[in-house]
This record gives C-alpha cells, sequence and structure tokens, in this order.
C-alpha cells in the first residue's frame, strides 16, 4: 500500500514561519552553558584534578553555613588543603575557583 501524498502548504509568508527558539530565551536567562552550575564544577574538578586534588562537597544541611560548602583535597595525603577553616566545608565554589586561579598562574 502507498502512503497518501502529505498535503503542501504554501502562501505562508516568511515572517510567519516558526524558528526553533534557543532554551536559553525561553526561560529568560542569559547564562551561557559554562555559567551553569553543575558545567562550572564539572570544568573544576578536571582543573583541581591537574593539580593533583579533589573537590569534596558538603551535603549535610547545618546550621551555621547552610546547605553544602566545599574543600579541596590533596589526593596523595588526603589532607584537606584548602576550606577547612575556621569550619569544614566553608569554601564556596568562587573560593575554590580563586585558588585554582591562582596556582595555575604560579605555574606559568
Amino acid at each position: 500500500m502507498i502512503a497518501p501524498a502529505l498535503p503542501l502548504v504554501t502562501g505562508l509568508e516568511p515572517s510567519r514561519v516558526l524558528l526553533p527558539v534557543p532554551r536559553q530565551q525561553i526561560l529568560g536567562s542569559k547564562l551561557s552553558r559554562k555559567e551553569f552550575e553543575a558545567s562550572r564544577m564539572r570544568r573544576l574538578k578536571r582543573v583541581a584534578g591537574r593539580y593533583g586534588l579533589t573537590i569534596l562537597t558538603a551535603e549535610k544541611l547545618t546550621a551555621k553555613q547552610g546547605k553544602g560548602g566545599h574543600a579541596l583535597r590533596d589526593d596523595e595525603s588526603f589532607k584537606v588543603v584548602y576550606g577547612h577553616e575556621p569550619l569544614p566545608f566553608t569554601a564556596t565554589l568562587e573560593d575554590i575557583e580563586a585558588y585554582l586561579e591562582k596556582l595555575e598562574e604560579s605555574e606559568e
């Protein structure tokens, strides 16, 4: 059996044709993908891995610091090298990013 031919749409003005809209415009967000929290975390983990570091995240809700915080741990010694003063997991992602940028600058 031969399928029936689809009707041909004619007479549409170019301004009336719907084009796909990027998701950011639909949601009203002007963030690029690299600025999303998950993307940023993956990027920072890759950078930290180059220096033998691991980003640790506290998922437990605490009254003093809210949900989550971050720390950097040395992979060889398993000691926390950043984000443990004055309390454990007190570094923000911005703090971790700044620390890693300083490491990159000192390497150059």
